[in-house]
Order: structure tokens, then C-alpha cells, then sequence
């Protein structure tokens, strides 16, 4: 396979992304929409594509498109989890403006719209084993147990911490020594952690 050029990569990866979040590609006109490329520019991208062996073109269908190296056929029968890249406080808590990309999992009996996905940022759980750039995978709920690893929303702002219950208080506890508990500060939990994945590249 000749190796691709930024250009091509790029319409290769949405066209990627695209059937594995809808089941089906993208036309030639959503390619040109999310790229802003003339319609004979898609056309000379895919031209390309075909060439090099990593697409064909099925003719008499407006999603004539079908990738032939795709990790779709592997992921068909995956469930497919939003990673958001903020969720903040003022808008709602999973806005699909706020995808940044998906994750996939082996299909469970838990229905995937109940989880998440998002990207550990700073030090305050490395002790936890939890490092910045880390992805957690999460299930959508608003409470939780002693003890649980959790996504609160505090200050306007998604963090990672454990959820601790003593006698009548409710607090968030950091698994780094530099930082201490947070507590006497309104928080709420979006959902608890089920799942951490770590990039080695």
C-alpha cells in the first residue's frame, strides 16, 4: 500500500470515524461539507484513495464509498462511546458539540448510551494509577459508593476522584499527596469510572 498524504489521511480517518459511528459512509457531499472541498476535489481524494488500495467505489449508490484497511469491520459489532472533550457547567453535561471522538468496547449487556468517555487531565490521581492523557470509560450516574472512582463536575469543570462517605459528609479525595481532599465545595457526580485505557504510542 503507497502511504497516504496529509490530504488523503485525513478524508480516510473522517470516512473511518463516519461509518463507525452511523453504520453506513459518508456521501461525497458530507465529505466536501466537513472538509469545505469542492465536490471534484472529494472526487480527485477518493480517485486517489481507490489507487492506492485502501478504498473502493461501489457505483449506483450515493455512499459509494468502502474502505478496504478500515478497522470498521471490527468495530461493527462494538459499541461505540462519545469522548467528550469538556463538560462544563451551564450547558447541558454531554453536548454533542463537545465530541472530540469515540472509543469503542465490547458490547455488553449495559446499554452503551449510559456511558462516556474522557481524558484524565493532570497529576491528582497518578497514585490511583491514573496518568494525564489517560482515557476513562464511564458509566453515566448520578450517585455513588464509598470508595468509588467518579467523574464530579466542580468549579464549572469535569475532574477524576474518589468519592468518600464519612459520618455525615460527602467529599472528593485526590490519590496524590501534593493535593488535599476537597471538601465544604458543592460537586456533582456525572457518572463512575468502569474502565481505564492507556495509549503506548
Amino acid at each position: 500500500m503507497q502511504e497516504l498524504s496529509p490530504r488523503q489521511k485525513d478524508v480516510y480517518q473522517f470516512i473511518d470515524k463516519y461509518q463507525c459511528r452511523t453504520g453506513y459512509p459518508p456521501t461525497y457531499a458530507e465529505i466536501s461539507a466537513e472538509f469545505e472541498f469542492q465536490i471534484g476535489m472529494v472526487q480527485q481524494v477518493m480517485d486517489a484513495l481507490v489507487r492506492k488500495g485502501v478504498a473502493e467505489k461501489i457505483p449506483f449508490t450515493s455512499r459509494s464509498i468502502r474502505l478496504l484497511k478500515s478497522d470498521f469491520s471490527l468495530r461493527a459489532n462494538a459499541a461505540v462511546i462519545p469522548l467528550y472533550g469538556q463538560v462544563m457547567a451551564g450547558q447541558p453535561a454531554f453536548a454533542d458539540d463537545n465530541i472530540v471522538d469515540y472509543v469503542y468496547m465490547t458490547k455488553t449487556r449495559k446499554s452503551s448510551s449510559q456511558l462516556f468517555a474522557l481524558k484524565v487531565k493532570g497529576d491528582s490521581m497518578k497514585d490511583a494509577g491514573f496518568l494525564e492523557g489517560d482515557t476513562v470509560i464511564v458509566k453515566k450516574q448520578s450517585a455513588a459508593d464509598n470508595g468509588d472512582i467518579v467523574i464530579a463536575l466542580l468549579d464549572d469543570e469535569a475532574t477524576v476522584k474518589t468519592l468518600r462517605k464519612k459520618r455525615n459528609t460527602i467529599f472528593l479525595e485526590p490519590a496524590n499527596k501534593k493535593y488535599k481532599p476537597i471538601t465544604g465545595k458543592p460537586f456533582t457526580i456525572l457518572g463512575k469510572v468502569i474502565e481505564l485505557r492507556r495509549s503506548l504510542t
